[in-house]
């Protein structure tokens, strides 16, 4: 990795990056590795685990704040996934180029959607089978 400073009158002086060729050969293999399984850490998950613990009312709270959460994050990404369209030159549902410097970054957007609806739809599942009143 080498840096670039470049002055600036207004704001501090900032560096930009660049991977040299040594770099971009270590990144190609490591990119060949095979990757880590992948980890889970959300703390949701172990709060749905021991959900009967609380009242509804808790619960029902609990669920519809990540719910906002979700909608507010997949509202961004799909926002930034249709800049990258629009910076590519292409429609709806069309990926840019594979070699793009924009394809990694619109796979990990599109994946992230995927994911934020899985998560919506989850929420309002446990919310729809979550009890109306303190019922134990």
């Amino acid at each position: 990795m080498t840096f670039e400073l470049i002055a600036q009158t207004d704001k501090p002086d900032k560096k930009v990056y660049s991977i040299t060729e040594k770099g971009i050969d270590s990144l190609r293999e490591w990119l060949a590795e095979p990757s880590a399984i992948p980890v889970m850490r959300d703390e949701i998950n172990l709060k749905a685990y021991c959900i009967s613990t609380v009242d509804p009312e808790i619960s029902r709270k609990l669920f519809d704040d990540r719910l906002d959460y979700y909608q507010t994050r997949l509202l961004h990404f799909q926002e930034k996934i249709s800049l990258i369209q629009s910076k590519c030159g292409i429609s709806d549902g069309e990926a840019p180029p594979y070699h793009s410097p924009l394809f990694g970054s619109y796979i990990l957007l599109k994946k992230g959607v995927m994911s934020y609806r899985t998560n919506i739809e989850w929420c309002e599942w446990v919310l729809s089978i979550l009890p109306e009143e303190n019922k134990k």
